[in-house]
């Protein structure tokens, strides 16, 4: 996945994240994928996908099977929240960090519900079915989700996106700390910073 620190912005109150991401994955079955991913004010968008070969061949089948929302996962990464009090939040990949999330939101009813918002709203910024993706990583019911979007909406605490990023000049402390803490400093890195997933044969 790639990023140019340069293109930090806040996507939505408290959510911050890359404007523009390429995302690409080597040799799976075969073929070498290429994701481009733009913000936009619905949250991040796929406008386009390159799949090659180096024989040069690409089959109906092969766009078929695609895993493009396996992919789209990578963009959650690129996402971090910012909560008012200064709470660093982003995706609960997998394995211990899951379970320790899931063990702590069943403790607390307001964490569950505050934790649940923000999951959601960073999954709607990955392009990825948001609801769903709360019921998974927090073991609730589909039902449950539902009454807590709906309460943070109507009380006015969902993180509704800008009708367009802005760019971050000058980041509150907590803000700097969250994005560095996860993107690293951009004042003392290259301007394009690069990291290569390989799918797991």
């Amino acid at each position: 996945m790639t990023w140019s620190n340069s293109d930090l912005a806040e996507l939505a109150p408290c959510i911050y994240g890359p404007t523009a991401l390429w995302l690409g994955v080597g040799n799976w079955r075969g073929i070498d994928l290429a994701l481009d991913v733009v913000a936009t004010a619905q949250g991040y968008r796929c406008p386009s996908v390159t799949l090659s070969r180096p024989e040069g061949v690409i089959d109906y089948a092969a766009f078929r099977l695609t895993p493009i929302e396996e992919l789209l996962k990578a963009t959650a990464q690129a996402l971090v929240m910012v909560s008012p009090d200064g709470r660093a939040f982003w995706w609960p990949i997998e394995g211990p960090m899951l379970e320790e999330l899931r063990v702590r939101t069943a403790a607390d009813k307001e964490t569950r519900d505050s934790t649940a918002v923000m999951v959601h709203a960073l999954a709607s910024f990955a392009g990825l079915p948001a609801r769903d993706t709360v019921v998974r990583a927090l073991g609730v019911p589909t039902a449950t989700v539902s009454r807590i979007i709906a309460r943070a909406r109507n009380a006015g605490t969902y993180p509704e996106p800008f009708s367009e990023p802005r760019p971050i000049i000058n980041p509150s402390p907590e803000v700097a700390d969250g994005l560095a803490e996860h993107f690293g400093e951009p004042a003392d890195r290259p301007a394009v910073a690069e990291t290569y997933a390989e799918e797991e044969s």
